[in-house]
């Protein structure tokens, strides 16, 4: 069964490279302010405006109470092979189930 990735804004698909590298990089996800840092977005409101539309696309999953909850979804692992981007890590992705 194949994985359809619905699309995203430039926006959306540059948080999520941030998410998926920065967890890579450093083992554990980004905060909403590291991520805006990241992504030169001028306040926090963009940056979870990014983050609820690649929840609803479900590129990513938010764990409940946890400050560093977002975690990577089977779907943003096929967006990222299918632009030949470096998936950092092999372990990071899940599927949500």
């Amino acid at each position: 069964m194949e994985t359809i990735c619905l699309p995203l804004t430039d926006r959306q698909e540059t948080v999520l490279r941030l998410v998926i590298q920065f967890l890579g990089r450093q083992g554990y996800p980004p905060t909403i302010a590291e991520i805006q840092a990241g992504c030169e977005l001028c306040n926090p409101g963009s940056v979870s405006r990014a983050l609820s539309g690649l929840i609803h696309k479900e590129y990513l999953r938010r764990e409940k109470g946890r400050h560093r909850g977002l975690r990577p979804r089977t779907a943003a692992l096929v967006y990222f092979s299918r632009r030949g981007w470096d998936w950092p890590g092999s372990n990071s992705a899940e599927n949500g189930k």
